[in-house]
């Protein structure tokens, strides 16, 4: 094989492959690098190598590390985004109980008038 029918031919499936492989792991870049550099051996260094996403706290899907909003479930991930959501459900939870003192008072309306 002449260096021509590799430029040609072997290196465009590599980096197909490289991609695809980076992809899964949200390493694109290195996966052509690698793929391009050292053939299947990259594919493997890809595969055993860490996966550079995380999970969305809310739908689970993974998504990239530097994300705001998770393009799955349209919420914000960041950490701040996490602690207003928490807040604003914990509020919901608390507006549906209610007070209980009122909530008796508006039931026994004849007992809760001071005598």
């Amino acid at each position: 094989m002449d260096f021509l029918t590799v430029l040609i031919f072997w290196l465009p499936i590599n980096l197909v492959i490289g991609a695809a492989l980076g992809k899964t792991k949200g390493r694109i870049g290195a996966g052509m690098f690698l793929s391009a550099l050292l053939g299947p051996i990259g594919w493997l260094v890809i595969l055993i190598g860490p996966d550079y996403r995380r999970k969305c706290p809310f739908c689970a899907e993974t998504i990239k590390p530097e994300a705001i909003v998770c393009p799955h479930c349209q919420r914000e991930v960041s950490v701040e985004g996490y602690r207003i959501w928490s807040e604003k459900r914990y509020a919901k939870r608390l507006a549906n109980i209610g007070d209980p003192v009122e909530k008796w008072a508006r039931e026994h309306p004849d007992e809760a008038e001071p005598k």
